[in-house]
């Protein structure tokens, strides 16, 4: 907030709001620090200060000029019973898709979000990651369907309503080579044939 000034919204008042829950936070921890707004030394006032602080530091970190952007894409997926940094590869729950949050207010985290699938013709496959282009206009990303490969794919989007142009979907890595363990697109770029990881 310092640093943006005015550029974020009501900042200083943050600061300031942060400024008195900490003094009330260390007048009912007993350190010391006159408390702003009266005394407090019960537990019960010190879970109210924890969750006026969270409450705070929510309506802070939505309100940063960062996310006022109103649309934001991401992979749903079925969720996994544990969590750690394999759970991304070792991902095997069919289910899921690429979709786009769309924040009619301008802010994305905002209450107003509206979900949308980008390809309903590939549901009940296993979506892996995916790389958005840099003007926003295509989205590659691995599928597989169920018992098969992963394979990488295309589309076009439209950035401004957040949806696919129909009939953009394109398949651009085909049948595996078991020799080298990755499948190869029939299609030839600039660069060379376009590989990608056949794992299962």
């Amino acid at each position: 907030m310092e640093t943006l000034g005015r550029r974020y919204p009501n900042g200083q008042q943050y600061l300031k709001q942060l400024a008195e829950l900490q003094a009330k936070q260390s007048a009912a921890s007993g350190i010391g620090v006159s408390p702003v707004g009266g005394t407090s030394d019960t537990a019960e006032d010190q879970q109210k200060i924890e969750d006026e602080l969270a409450a705070l530091r929510s309506r802070a970190m939505l309100a940063h000029p960062a996310l006022k952007f109103d649309k934001l894409l991401f992979l749903k997926r079925a969720a996994n019973v544990y969590g750690h940094t394999y759970s991304d590869q070792n991902a095997n729950k069919m289910g899921g898709n690429l979709c786009i949050l769309s924040a009619a207010s301008g802010n994305i985290g905002a209450p107003d979000g509206k979900v949308t699938t980008l390809v309903p013709e590939l549901e009940g496959g296993l979506f892996d990651r995916f790389d958005l282009s840099y003007d926003a206009t295509k989205v590659a990303f691995g599928y597989k369907k169920q018992d098969g490969a992963f394979h990488i794919y295309e589309i076009d989007i439209d950035p401004q309503a957040g949806k696919m142009v129909p009939g953009s979907l394109r398949q651009l890595t085909f049948a595996c080579d078991s020799a080298t363990g990755w499948s190869v697109s029939e299609t030839v770029v600039a660069a060379g044939p376009v590989y990608g990881s056949c794992r299962r």
